[in-house]
Protein backbone atom coordinates (compact mmCIF):
# COMPACT_ATOMS: atom_id res chain seq x y z
CA UNK A 1 0.00 0.00 0.00
CA UNK A 2 1.64 3.47 -0.60
CA UNK A 3 -1.11 5.85 -0.44
CA UNK A 4 -0.86 7.00 -3.72
CA UNK A 5 2.28 9.10 -2.21
CA UNK A 6 5.09 8.25 -4.78
CA UNK A 7 4.89 6.18 -7.94
CA UNK A 8 5.20 2.55 -7.64
CA UNK A 9 7.98 1.26 -8.87
CA UNK A 10 8.20 -2.87 -9.81
CA UNK A 11 11.77 -4.90 -10.31
CA UNK A 12 11.48 -8.67 -11.72
CA UNK A 13 13.87 -10.67 -12.92
CA UNK A 14 10.86 -12.37 -14.91
CA UNK A 15 9.44 -12.13 -17.88
CA UNK A 16 6.35 -13.68 -17.14
CA UNK A 17 4.80 -14.87 -13.47
CA UNK A 18 6.43 -18.35 -12.07
CA UNK A 19 4.76 -20.20 -9.33
CA UNK A 20 5.34 -22.13 -7.14
CA UNK A 21 3.16 -25.36 -5.94
CA UNK A 22 3.10 -28.50 -3.94
CA UNK A 23 3.58 -31.61 -5.71
CA UNK A 24 2.27 -34.48 -3.84
CA UNK A 25 3.72 -37.91 -4.38
CA UNK A 26 2.30 -41.47 -3.55
CA UNK A 27 4.55 -44.49 -3.86
CA UNK A 28 3.40 -48.38 -3.26
CA UNK A 29 5.83 -51.26 -3.09
CA UNK A 30 10.23 -51.48 -2.60
CA UNK A 31 10.64 -50.52 -6.40
CA UNK A 32 8.21 -47.16 -6.58
CA UNK A 33 10.17 -45.73 -3.50
CA UNK A 34 13.48 -47.05 -4.40
CA UNK A 35 13.05 -45.23 -8.50
CA UNK A 36 11.41 -42.19 -6.35
CA UNK A 37 14.65 -41.88 -4.42
CA UNK A 38 17.12 -41.97 -7.52
CA UNK A 39 14.77 -39.29 -9.09
CA UNK A 40 15.64 -37.40 -6.03
CA UNK A 41 18.82 -37.94 -6.15
CA UNK A 42 19.50 -36.96 -9.60
CA UNK A 43 18.02 -33.44 -9.13
CA UNK A 44 20.53 -32.55 -6.66
CA UNK A 45 18.33 -30.99 -4.11
CA UNK A 46 17.85 -27.55 -6.49
CA UNK A 47 20.27 -27.57 -8.67
CA UNK A 48 19.03 -29.69 -12.17
CA UNK A 49 15.04 -28.94 -13.12
CA UNK A 50 13.28 -31.19 -14.91
CA UNK A 51 9.88 -31.02 -16.79
CA UNK A 52 6.46 -31.67 -15.34
CA UNK A 53 2.74 -31.70 -17.69
CA UNK A 54 0.34 -29.41 -15.62
CA UNK A 55 -2.08 -32.31 -15.89
CA UNK A 56 -4.74 -29.97 -17.47
CA UNK A 57 -6.52 -29.89 -20.41
CA UNK A 58 -4.51 -27.34 -22.14
CA UNK A 59 -5.52 -27.88 -25.82
CA UNK A 60 -8.61 -29.98 -26.50
CA UNK A 61 -8.56 -32.14 -29.53
CA UNK A 62 -11.14 -31.88 -32.43
CA UNK A 63 -13.30 -34.68 -32.40
CA UNK A 64 -13.51 -34.35 -36.40
CA UNK A 65 -9.81 -35.87 -36.32
CA UNK A 66 -9.72 -39.41 -36.44
CA UNK A 67 -6.90 -41.57 -37.78
CA UNK A 68 -3.63 -41.65 -37.28
CA UNK A 69 -1.92 -38.59 -35.84
CA UNK A 70 1.40 -37.91 -37.20
CA UNK A 71 2.94 -34.84 -36.96
CA UNK A 72 0.20 -32.24 -36.22
CA UNK A 73 -2.91 -32.21 -34.25
CA UNK A 74 -6.05 -30.10 -34.69
CA UNK A 75 -7.12 -28.17 -31.77
CA UNK A 76 -9.84 -25.89 -31.13
CA UNK A 77 -9.91 -22.41 -30.57
CA UNK A 78 -7.93 -20.80 -27.53
CA UNK A 79 -6.16 -18.19 -26.57
CA UNK A 80 -2.54 -20.15 -26.72
CA UNK A 81 -1.58 -17.76 -30.09
CA UNK A 82 -2.27 -14.55 -28.36
CA UNK A 83 -1.40 -15.20 -24.82
CA UNK A 84 1.05 -18.26 -24.32
CA UNK A 85 2.50 -18.60 -27.45
CA UNK A 86 5.81 -18.54 -25.95
CA UNK A 87 5.20 -22.02 -24.17
CA UNK A 88 6.20 -24.52 -27.26
CA UNK A 89 6.54 -27.76 -25.21
CA UNK A 90 3.09 -30.30 -24.60
CA UNK A 91 2.61 -33.20 -23.28
CA UNK A 92 0.49 -35.76 -24.69
CA UNK A 93 -1.32 -38.32 -22.74
CA UNK A 94 -2.70 -41.59 -23.85
CA UNK A 95 -5.43 -43.95 -23.00
CA UNK A 96 -2.90 -46.23 -21.57
CA UNK A 97 -1.72 -43.78 -19.22
CA UNK A 98 1.81 -42.82 -20.99
CA UNK A 99 3.16 -39.24 -22.14
CA UNK A 100 4.95 -38.07 -25.20
CA UNK A 101 6.63 -35.02 -24.78
CA UNK A 102 7.05 -33.28 -28.07
CA UNK A 103 7.39 -29.24 -29.13
CA UNK A 104 5.32 -27.25 -31.26
CA UNK A 105 7.14 -25.86 -33.94
CA UNK A 106 4.37 -23.65 -34.88
CA UNK A 107 0.79 -23.17 -35.57
CA UNK A 108 -1.63 -22.65 -39.01
CA UNK A 109 -5.48 -21.75 -39.19
CA UNK A 110 -7.69 -24.96 -39.86
CA UNK A 111 -11.49 -24.51 -40.54
CA UNK A 112 -13.20 -21.43 -38.11
CA UNK A 113 -12.52 -22.20 -34.21
CA UNK A 114 -9.78 -24.39 -34.75
CA UNK A 115 -5.86 -24.16 -35.61
CA UNK A 116 -3.34 -26.76 -35.93
CA UNK A 117 -0.58 -27.15 -34.25
CA UNK A 118 2.84 -28.48 -35.76
CA UNK A 119 4.67 -30.49 -33.67
CA UNK A 120 8.89 -31.32 -34.32
CA UNK A 121 8.54 -34.98 -34.82
CA UNK A 122 5.57 -37.60 -35.25
CA UNK A 123 3.76 -39.50 -32.56
CA UNK A 124 2.28 -41.99 -34.76
CA UNK A 125 -0.74 -42.88 -32.58
CA UNK A 126 -4.47 -42.92 -33.49
CA UNK A 127 -6.34 -39.65 -32.63
CA UNK A 128 -8.63 -41.78 -30.25
CA UNK A 129 -5.69 -42.68 -27.99
CA UNK A 130 -5.21 -39.29 -26.85
CA UNK A 131 -6.54 -38.65 -23.48
CA UNK A 132 -5.79 -35.07 -22.84
CA UNK A 133 -3.02 -32.38 -24.30
CA UNK A 134 -0.81 -30.39 -21.70
CA UNK A 135 1.42 -27.84 -21.58
CA UNK A 136 5.15 -29.06 -20.00
CA UNK A 137 6.51 -26.82 -17.37
CA UNK A 138 10.22 -26.70 -16.47
CA UNK A 139 10.58 -26.80 -12.63
CA UNK A 140 13.15 -27.41 -9.97
CA UNK A 141 12.49 -28.35 -6.48
CA UNK A 142 12.09 -25.50 -3.89
CA UNK A 143 14.09 -26.91 -1.28
CA UNK A 144 17.34 -29.26 -0.57
CA UNK A 145 15.76 -30.82 1.61
CA UNK A 146 12.60 -33.48 0.95
CA UNK A 147 11.04 -35.27 4.07
CA UNK A 148 9.54 -38.90 3.20
CA UNK A 149 7.14 -40.03 5.50
CA UNK A 150 6.28 -43.87 5.45
CA UNK A 151 2.81 -45.16 5.99
CA UNK A 152 3.59 -48.72 6.30
CA UNK A 153 2.95 -51.79 4.46
CA UNK A 154 5.40 -50.44 1.62
CA UNK A 155 3.68 -47.09 0.85
CA UNK A 156 5.23 -43.36 1.35
CA UNK A 157 4.34 -40.18 0.57
CA UNK A 158 6.14 -37.28 0.10
CA UNK A 159 5.38 -33.33 -0.52
CA UNK A 160 7.78 -31.14 -1.87
CA UNK A 161 7.60 -27.91 -3.52
CA UNK A 162 8.32 -27.34 -6.94
CA UNK A 163 9.09 -23.62 -8.35
CA UNK A 164 8.17 -23.20 -12.39
CA UNK A 165 11.38 -21.50 -13.59
CA UNK A 166 12.29 -19.81 -17.00
CA UNK A 167 12.04 -22.75 -20.26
Amino acid sequence: VDYKTAVPDFDSPWKYARATMPYVVVNEGVEANWNFRKFLQRRAGKLRPFWIPTFENDFEMLTTQTGLVTTSISVKESEYRQFTAHRNNIAIELDTGVWIAREVTGTSDNAPGSFNLALDNTINVQAGQIKRISFLDLVRLDSDTVNIQWQGNGVSTCEINIKQIEA
